[in-house]
């Protein structure tokens, strides 16, 4: 049995490194695509939860009672409600954990009589939780 002259065996190392390079490659550029996402859907969720924490402050602030139906009527509340929805039917392994992070702040605000510093701060606890 024969091991091939130097030739063959440059060329063969040649193309093992060709096709590690590839696939590395994709799967730096899946990795990156990945956090990406998480990081456009986190920044998204940390915009809409400022919104509509401000925005059911007003609610607060102007006398009505913070109920399932004024919430209900807020245009931030129903927004962020809805991307939820929208986020978690979509089937995107990617943002898992902000899709989780959301549900748990719309129970604490779905719970919330008004919306005051120790609310905040169990929202603010959760969005830092989240990793991108």
């Amino acid at each position: 049995m024969e091991i091939g002259n130097l030739a063959e065996w440059v060329t063969g190392l040649a193309e093992m490194a060709a096709v590690l390079t590839t696939l590395f490659f994709s799967f730096y550029q899946s990795y990156f695509d990945k956090k990406r996402k998480r990081g456009i859907a986190a920044r998204s969720l940390r915009t809409m939860i400022a919104e509509t924490l401000d925005s059911l402050s007003r609610i607060e602030r102007s006398g009505k009672p913070l109920t399932y139906e004024s919430k209900a009527e807020d245009k931030a509340y129903r927004v962020f409600t809805e991307w939820l929805q929208i986020k978690a039917l979509v089937d995107d392994s990617d943002s898992d954990q902000v899709v989780e992070v959301a549900s748990q702040i719309k129970i604490i605000l779905d719970k919330a009589t008004t919306i005051d510093q120790a609310t905040r701060d169990q929202v603010a606890d959760l969005l830092m939780s989240l990793h991108y």
